[in-house]
């Protein structure tokens, strides 16, 4: 699992910030139609019924209840007609029953039994169309969803993104006054790879949202402060805007941060104490990254108490409202039996919800990492699942595809061996221990190392080359390139590094066996030229590696 006192890396701007700690940058998270009451009074009375009944329609199986302003005027034409548009054929049969308190007409949706669930459908192409025309009418929370599409904070397949038109919604509604434009409108010139970007117009909209009290605005300028976007860093006045959006208007995002820089002792003194403060206020109102963070300390039990099935069950809690980090480490913890009882057919579950997830570039090593667990559980077999080694090799490919380094090395070994593939394959073997080696993977470097020493693969025997490679994977600490050069692993020894600098000559195989350290077989090298040349390689045709920065033969 991974370490909870690994440090926030150093960034530039807002969207890299929530990119690399996997925090949403939605600006209206969970926004419907009907989240603000929707003001009938601007519009003629035509247009009105035409905007009550398209709104009703659209929100129906969406919502609980939909609110519209009429005024509080006997006079009112909106009021006096509502309970009559109601009744329309097209929209009778969806209302439960109606009120009217203080100037506002509450409809109340009639409830779907389970067999009509499956009907759901957020955004069908029909509904698609009426809020391109409620849009068009002038209906705010219409442009708010629209604007939300095509910025893709909410995701269809019947919107295409269109950051520009997004922006022109969000000014049309931020023109209005409406905090939520105005919060939106900043949102889209933070996007830091769009053709809309503005960090200066990001921050001033920023400023303007916070300044009536918006607790995501106010966070959004703690992080421009915290890393120094449009304006210097500011570590003092970010703090105080993280704190004031959490402590009086409610961010537990910002209380989730707050956690983060107390655990890295960013900006303020370490504390870990103050830090699982933070994760377990904001956890407590339902932040699934506090949740996942507070999780961690307590399973690792550094700076508090261990409490390894209380880490659990928030890891469960978490991935259950869909974060993926908890999901893979609870998928982990089921494997394991770590602070759970051990279920390979829940370990399975989670990892497979993961693994299916694609297109989030922050997502890909979880995403990676599901995908070799669940090649492991196919390769192994678990609960009445026998093995399947067809499904086997699908994952692992996957997960190397998705950049996970021991798939990649897992890959190799299979198609050196020909274990769980139809034949040896020495040009696949060789590719992904490249694409590996590549990475500055030990493991990959100790196979290179291997491959060199026994000229295995088509690689030309040289043991200078071998010794480079094993040295390599050495100084990294790994245990079978330490032991293949003679030196183990003696508790207490910190010197490592320097021993291996020493060795200026391969060890002997029987110098190791007498030692008592012969280390298992497990790569090769990394220049363009020599991937350029594997790529071009027509089928029949052998590669030979003859130099150790990758110069290739065919």
């Amino acid at each position: 699992m991974s370490n909870p006192t690994s440090s926030i890396p150093i960034l530039r701007t807002l969207t890299s910030f929530y990119d690399t700690q996997n925090i949403s940058n939605d600006p209206l998270s969970n926004f419907t139609l009907a989240s603000i009451p929707i003001d009938l009074q601007k519009f003629p009375i035509d247009v009105t019924k035409k905007i009550t009944i398209k709104c009703i329609k659209f929100s129906f199986n969406k919502n609980d209840s939909i609110k519209f302003v009429c005024s509080k005027s006997k006079s009112n034409i909106s009021k006096k007609n509502f309970s009559e548009w109601i009744k329309d054929d097209e929209i009778v049969n969806l209302i439960e029953n109606s009120e009217f308190k203080l100037g506002i007409y509450e409809i109340f949706f009639k409830k779907l039994n389970d067999d009509e669930n499956f009907q759901k459908e957020k955004f069908t192409k029909e509904n698609i169309d009426d809020l391109k025309e409620l849009a068009e009418l002038g209906v705010i929370n219409a442009q708010l969803i629209l604007g939300l599409l095509y910025s893709k904070c909410i995701k269809s397949a019947e919107v295409e993104q269109d950051d520009n038109k997004a922006l022109e919604l969000f000014k049309k509604v931020s023109n209005q006054e409406s905090i939520e434009g105005i919060l939106c409108l900043g949102y889209i010139y933070s996007k830091e790879k769009s053709s809309t970007y503005n960090p200066q117009e990001a921050f001033a909209c920023y400023t303007k949202a916070a300044d009536q009290g918006n607790g995501v605005a106010m966070r959004n300028l703690a992080i421009m402060h915290l890393v120094g976007e449009h304006v210097p860093r500011n570590f003092k006045v970010s703090i105080k805007l993280f704190r004031k959006a959490n402590n009086q208007f409610g961010d537990n995002v910002s209380g989730n941060i707050l956690g983060l820089l107390y655990l890295n002792g960013i900006g303020i003194p370490k504390d870990v104490h103050e830090a699982a403060k933070c994760f377990r206020k904001a956890s407590n109102l339902n932040d699934v990254n506090a949740k996942y963070h507070l999780g961690l300390l307590l399973i690792k039990g550094e700076g508090i108490k261990k409490n390894v099935v209380e880490g659990i069950k928030l890891f469960k809690e978490a991935a259950e409202n869909g974060f993926i980090r908890a999901q893979v480490s609870l998928a982990k913890a089921y494997e394991t039996g770590q602070g759970i009882e051990q279920n390979d057919e829940k370990a399975f579950e989670w990892y497979s919800k993961v693994a299916e997830h694609e297109g989030e570039n922050s997502l890909v090593s979880y995403v990676g990492e599901s995908q070799f667990h669940l090649a492991k559980l196919y390769e192994k077999g678990f609960g009445d699942q026998e093995k399947n080694l067809e499904k086997t090799l699908y994952w692992y490919t996957k997960s190397a595809e998705n950049n996970y380094l021991m798939a990649q090395v897992t890959l190799g070994d299979m198609y050196k061996s020909g274990r769980g593939v139809e034949a040896i394959d020495e040009r696949e073997a060789l590719k992904w221990y490249i694409t590996a080696a590549k990475h500055n993977y030990y493991q990959a470097q100790f196979s290179l190392g291997e491959l060199y020493e026994k000229g295995l693969l088509g690689v030309k025997k040289d043991e200078n080359k071998a010794l480079q490679w094993y040295k390599k994977s050495a100084e990294q600490g790994y245990i079978m390139a330490l032991l293949r050069l003679g030196i183990g692993s003696e508790p207490g020894d910190f010197d490592v590094s320097r021993k291996v600098k020493m060795i200026t000559k391969l060890p002997s195989a029987e110098e190791l066996e007498k030692a008592g350290q012969a280390p298992q077989p497990m790569m090769v090298d990394d220049d363009d030229e020599f991937f350029e040349k594997l790529n071009n390689l027509k089928d029949g045709e052998k590669l030979e590696v003859d130099e150790v920065n990758g110069c290739a033969n065919q």
